[in-house]
């Protein structure tokens, strides 16, 4: 009864096995921004203010015997030419400068002469706005109401800086 059950049972997991070795290495890559306020949140496309910090992780996934190769590609949206390239699974970057900006990731798996290209299926977008400081270059606190106090108007800024008036 044995030698009957045991090549059925071959012939049944004979495709697990080989199903479990088909999978092909992939990525599942996250990006974790971390704004001026501390807050942090999963993302796949932000807009907000400068600074702000990303968070970007590879998360490799089926690498099995596979030698992963990073390039993480940073560039201005509408620009061929990344203006930053890093090698690591995973890389952090601080935006502080306004625009559209891009992010890829580019995998090689390599075992042997076996190559398996991975790419994302879209980009990491951050869409960083213009801060703008308006101070006034005079106040006459001389009792008339106009004029009389002096204020910075920050609008969309986080700043970083302290101001101090002699």
């Amino acid at each position: 009864m044995l030698k009957k059950i045991l090549p059925l049972l071959l012939f049944c997991l004979l495709p697990c096995v080989g199903f479990a070795q088909s999978a092909y290495p992939s990525a599942m890559p996250t990006m974790t921004i971390t704004a001026a306020d501390g807050e942090e949140s999963e993302e796949t496309e932000y807009e907000g203010t400068a600074p702000i910090k990303a968070l970007l992780r590879a998360h490799p996934e089926n690498v099995g015997s596979y030698t992963p190769y990073y390039e993480w590609r940073f560039s201005r949206q509408g620009e061929e030419k990344p203006f930053l390239t890093r090698y690591e699974e995973e890389t952090t970057y601080e935006f502080r400068e306004s625009g559209a900006f891009l992010v890829e990731l580019y995998i090689s798996f390599v075992e042997g002469t076996d190559t398996i290209e991975y790419e994302m299926d879209s980009p990491f977008m951050v869409n960083i706005s213009e801060s703008k400081l308006e101070v006034p270059n005079a106040f006459t606190p001389n009792g008339d109401g106009v004029n009389a106090a002096m204020a910075a108007l920050a609008v969309a800024a986080q700043l970083r800086q302290e101001i101090h008036l002699a």
